[in-house]
């Protein structure tokens, strides 16, 4: 009866979408049938200069070499510069179980196998990509995505195919199958391999990514955060997906062919940088002047289209409650801080229908403003985070496995390169990181509910592009409160992707988002809350979380009492103690303590 139940719900809601997607798609047919926009990118240094690279492209014409079947392969161990031929064999797939024997009776270094003098397999090794565009499949999904090997030079070799055409990889948080023909080289991993990599400098995370410059590589410095508690100075960590670090590159490899991440660092406790998985929907805190002084220090005196847009931006977020900073990190990168070509000839801020095919169609808008409005309503909105739309892939900016990324540009770190300008904003304005509370989907696809209900199902969050539903992974949200659902069970409150209608019965892809309507349910239990709000929280029951004294403000008395609490001097009871419980986590720890000293300080 329940299935039943189910399948009738989940008929009605198709029913509901499928008008609306014919609708829209005449709106998005264009873009989807279009080639990418990618002119450049953007690579960054530790002072956060930035600079512009055309793509070369250098690989795209080469003549494929490996994709015949080669006469034989074979297996060769290399100690140092020293290689030795172990055997010779008719197949790939011969070859490969060759390498696996040798592990249980040979200890002769690297063992790997080769054809056409190309490394095909190794125990441990890094993928070089080619500078083109990369298409690959998901290993997870079976999703076809695409991204271009010039801004992601390396990735984690995890296996090569039985036929050994296809090599599987990780970078840019996705574990994908590309062609062999896409892959420049397999390198051993030795101690003395360069790689990406992340490390802690000034008391930031960076991720030092490599990328193509021409023959050799270079690398682009994205500060992604702050020095984590189980990071150190002066110490590496390898990461393909900006989740999980390890010290060890081999270790981490285990874990990656493993399925898990055990043996990570941070085992147990993934990173999402705070700014590349925030929703679209918050609003910034940043004021326009912090825009302005930001944008000024960027632009250096250029002509720019960007000079003095910071209140722009904010009657934007303000119209369509997109938020003004990510937008304005994505026009960085889309602009060249405003002085690109079409920015300052069409006032087009973001890159918007400049197609390689034909540079040309490129929107012209009648101002820098327009161009704002139109990318936070028809391209944000209704567009990247409308859940019936092809683009659907989160509400964040992401990465190349979830959010705006996937589908926006080709370059593989596009999202955190994005969210890492907000970090040197916050230089100059410290208001507004940590504001919002985000938890990430433990599952691939959540349904959203109209109520604290499990029968009022609205819609998921998983993607409709016309070949099916497409699960989204790290999917994150923004919770608003939490509640006791009519199951009885703890439910979230977040902030819906998509408009709803004012009945809050349906999604609305057309309506403008409204914060007051636009909210939905999960339960608990499906979300990981990987970042605790430092901004101020007011439950359903009216109780301001910090205001420990019920003063009606944060101040230093109230934690002097979460601290005699801990303490055990002082122990607090009903609303003091609920508004003590910063975190949420149902206890009162020096983890509140510390939320609440953060608040006061503008942290």
């Amino acid at each position: 009866m329940h299935n039943k139940k189910k399948i009738t719900l989940l008929l009605l809601i198709f029913m509901m979408i499928i008008p609306a997607f014919y609708r829209y798609s005449e709106s998005v047919k264009a873009e989807e049938n279009e080639e990418f926009n990618d002119d450049y990118f953007m690579v960054l240094d530790r002072d956060g200069n930035v600079e512009y690279k055309e793509y070369t492209n250098a690989d795209e014409n080469e003549i494929a070499t490996v994709s015949a079947e080669p006469e034989t392969y074979t297996l060769v161990s290399k100690r140092g510069e020293e290689e030795t031929v172990l055997g010779e064999y008719d197949t790939y797939e011969e070859a490969s179980q060759a390498m696996e024997m040798s592990k249980y009776y040979r200890s002769a270094g690297d063992v790997m196998v080769m054809a056409n003098n190309s490394v095909r397999a190794v125990d441990y090794g890094i993928v070089w990509l080619k500078s083109k565009v990369i298409n690959y499949t998901e290993a997870d999904t079976g999703r076809a995505g695409y991204f271009h090997g010039e801004t992601a030079a390396d990735a984690a070799y995890i296996s090569t195919s039985s036929d050994g055409q296809t090599v599987r990889i990780k970078v840019s948080g996705t574990m994908m199958d590309i062609s062999v023909n896409d892959v420049r080289s397999i390198e051993p991993y030795a101690s003395n391999s360069k790689t990406s990599y992340y490390d802690i400098y000034s008391g930031y995370l960076y991720h030092n990514n490599l990328y193509w410059s021409g023959a050799s590589t270079a690398e682009s410095n994205a500060r992604i955060g702050y020095k984590l508690d189980y990071t150190q100075t002066n110490t590496v960590y390898y990461s393909y997906d900006g989740h999980y670090f390890y010290k060890d590159f081999k270790t981490m490899i285990n874990d990656y062919r493993n399925g898990n991440y055990n043996n990570a660092v941070n085992a147990g406790n993934p990173y999402y940088n705070y700014y590349q998985y925030l929703s679209h929907h918050t609003t910034s805190s940043f004021s326009a002047s912090s825009f302005n002084q930001f944008l000024s220090n960027g632009i250096k005196g250029r002509d720019s289209a960007l000079t003095a847009q910071g209140q722009a931006f904010i009657n934007s977020q303000n119209a369509y409650t997109v938020n003004a900073a990510l937008m304005l990190g994505v026009s960085i990168n889309e602009s060249g801080w405003g002085t690109s070509t079409y920015a300052l000839t069409r006032n087009n801020l973001f890159g918007h229908q400049a197609y390689d095919s034909n540079p040309d169609s490129a929107t012209t808008y009648p101002s820098a403003e327009a161009s704002i409005n139109n990318h936070a309503y028809d391209y944000i909105s209704k567009g990247y985070l409308s859940a019936i739309d092809y683009r659907y892939r989160g509400p964040h900016l992401g990465d190349k496995h979830s959010g705006i990324n996937v589908k926006y540009a080709s370059d593989a770190f596009w999202g955190e390169k994005a969210a890492s300008h907000l970090y040197r904003l916050a230089d100059i304005d410290n208001s507004d990181y940590g504001r919002y509370t985000i938890g990430i989907i433990k599952s691939g696809e959540q349904w959203f509910y109209k109520e604290a209900n499990p029968n009022t199902a609205i819609f998921s969050s998983a993607t409709t592009d016309g070949e099916g539903r497409d699960q989204v992974y790290d999917f994150p949200v923004t919770i608003l409160d939490t509640v006791t659902g009519t199951d009885g069970n703890k439910w979230y409150k977040v902030i819906s992707d998509t408009p709803l209608t004012d009945s809050r019965t349906q999604i609305s892809p057309s309506s403008v988002f409204k914060a007051s309507r636009d909210y939905v349910y999960i339960p608990t239990s499906s979300t990981r809350v990987v970042y605790n709000g430092s901004g101020v929280e007011v439950p359903s029951d009216g109780i301001l979380l910090g205001d420990v004294n019920g003063d009606g403000q944060i101040t230093p008395a109230d934690y002097v009492k979460i601290k005699n609490h801990i303490m055990g001097s002082s122990l607090l009871t009903g609303n003091a103690l609920q508004a003590a419980d910063v975190n949420g986590d149902g206890k009162i720890t020096p983890a509140d303590y510390v939320k609440v000293k953060n608040i006061i300080m503008g942290r």
